[in-house]
């Protein structure tokens, strides 16, 4: 069941609380799950400018216009990541809500060491 008790304090807007994985436990799922899709919801700028490996973008703005083109599979794991942990809980909220079932978050770039590409 999930909990919708967590308001965003700007706009009173119901967010799911989402799972939030520590960096270990997305790397345990990245390397044994064939299909986890790492998804960086930042801007195409910001992805440009230094994203996780193996990470595609879709930025939040394109999630919250058409949040099923991220799968087919509702059931495919998604873990999402931004810059401070934000934006990835409200895309959550929003592939949940159009039925994605195993949804998870991880700490945004700027609060852990992430290596990251460019």
């Amino acid at each position: 069941m999930v909990d919708r008790s967590y308001r965003n304090p700007k706009t009173n807007v119901s967010l799911v609380n989402s799972i939030e994985l520590t960096p270990e436990q997305a790397d345990n799922l990245l390397v044994n799950n064939d299909g986890v899709l790492l998804i960086d919801v930042r801007s195409n700028e910001a992805y440009k400018n230094g994203h996780i490996a193996g990470s595609i973008n879709y930025p939040l703005l394109i999630i919250n216009q058409n949040p099923n083109i991220i799968s087919d599979d509702k059931n495919q794991p998604i873990i999402l990541y931004c810059q401070k942990g934000y934006q990835s809980k409200l895309a959550a909220d929003l592939l949940v809500n159009a039925g994605y079932t195993k949804v998870y978050t991880i700490p945004g770039v700027e609060q852990n060491g992430y290596d990251l590409v460019y």
